[in-house]
């Protein structure tokens, strides 16, 4: 049996979002290896039972995000992993790219319009260029990884290093030792630490301000994610959760945040639950608030106003389109790939960082408070 036969779509994101991650979690985990040719769009797209536009858009995704390649009338080829010693004798120094392999399609869009941004400046520059994709689970997992991947890039010695996730304090001091290294997007602050990253004050900001423009003073947020533990798991969550505080106070306001899994969202919409706006901490919470406010009867934005965090394009498909804080994940990595470099050749000096403003995507999600004249 072909291995693609075992994908069950969740319904919870597109198709193609979903096909991209189950066949790039195959070539993590080696079902598919380098070199393998992979099945044709038509086959893939019969043995499915989806569209050939689903089964393209999916390949697309997973040639940006470096995993496989396509040869004109040859056919589509995982993509072989590259070391740095023998190169593909261009001209331009060494740069290891690294990601974790998320399990949502929405954080993985966001990594792959990183990769896009690094990769057209890296190419630009005729870089060596090697993507390192970490497909580990759990934290445990993830420390696991990244203490492999410190001692695989002290043997390959690559000149630059961007980690395009969230890299724990201990793989970002031992990275320091190898060679330049800088965050993109996701980023932990630290003792020389560096990075290019979203201004999450500058997107709070003008989540609130709006929802107060609006007559908004009961805004909520809500997180899958919360507690000691899970600030060392899901450390940009959590400074989510902080700035809203920060910013709610800040604005003369009462900040008030619950934490709830995902498989419990409807109970936040209990009676005793008296918020008119709610702020969540990333994309796909929006979608499954949306889908819990409808199963509950609260319609938004009637009843509740309702913005997201990330945007990754998800908002255009609801209904209602829902109101989204943006931040420029292409703009961000191609800033940090062309800071890197500069820290190789010693045009800049470390450590860098760098905030970039977000953009507020105004939808039909947010509406005055009932009762409002």
């Amino acid at each position: 049996m072909a291995p693609w036969k075992m994908l069950e779509f969740t319904g919870k994101a597109p198709l193609a979002d979903e096909l991209a991650i189950y066949l790039g979690d195959r070539i993590a985990e080696g079902i598919y290896r380098p070199g393998d040719k992979l099945p044709t769009e038509r086959e893939l797209a019969a043995e499915l039972g989806l569209s050939r536009k689903t089964v393209r858009l999916a390949l697309g995704e997973l040639e940006r995000q470096g995993f496989i390649f396509r040869r004109v009338g040859k056919g589509t080829f995982v993509k072989r992993a590259e070391n740095f010693t023998n190169g593909r004798g261009r001209s331009g120094p060494s740069i290891a790219l690294v990601s974790f392999k998320y399990t949502n399609p929405y954080s993985d869009r966001l990594i792959s319009h990183l990769f896009e941004g690094m990769n057209r400046a890296l190419e630009k520059a005729d870089c060596n260029i090697a993507v390192q994709t970490l497909g580990a689970a759990g934290m445990a997992g993830r420390d696991a990884a990244c203490r492999e991947l410190v001692e695989r890039l002290r043997t390959e010695r690559p000149e630059g290093i961007i980690f395009a996730t969230e890299p724990t304090v201990e793989a970002m001091r031992g990275l320091s030792e190898v060679s330049p290294v800088l965050q993109a997007g996701y980023f932990i602050e630290g003792e020389g630490a560096g990075y290019v990253g979203a201004d999450m004050m500058d997107g709070m900001r003008k989540a609130i301000g709006y929802l107060m423009a609006l007559g908004h003073t009961k805004i909520a947020m809500i997180s899958h994610h919360g507690g000691e533990e899970d600030r060392r798991k899901f450390p940009t969550v959590s400074a989510r959760v902080d700035v809203y505080a920060e910013v709610m106070a800040e604005m003369g306001l009462r900040s008030e945040t619950f934490v709830i899994p995902h498989t419990e969202m409807a109970t936040a919409l209990s009676q005793e639950f008296t918020h008119t706006a709610v702020i969540t901490t990333a994309t796909y919470v929006a979608r499954e608030l949306l889908e819990a406010a409808r199963e509950r009867g609260v319609r938004v934005p009637e009843e509740m106003s309702l913005v997201g965090y990330d945007d990754a394009g998800v908002g255009e498909g609801t209904t209602p389109r829902f109101t989204s804080m943006k931040h420029l994940s292409e703009q961000m990595g191609r800033v940090a790939a062309e800071k890197l470099l500069g820290l190789i050749d010693g045009s800049e000096t470390a450590p860098v960082r760098i905030t970039m403003p977000a953009e507020l995507i105004l939808r039909e999600s947010c509406a005055r408070p009932r009762g409002d004249a």
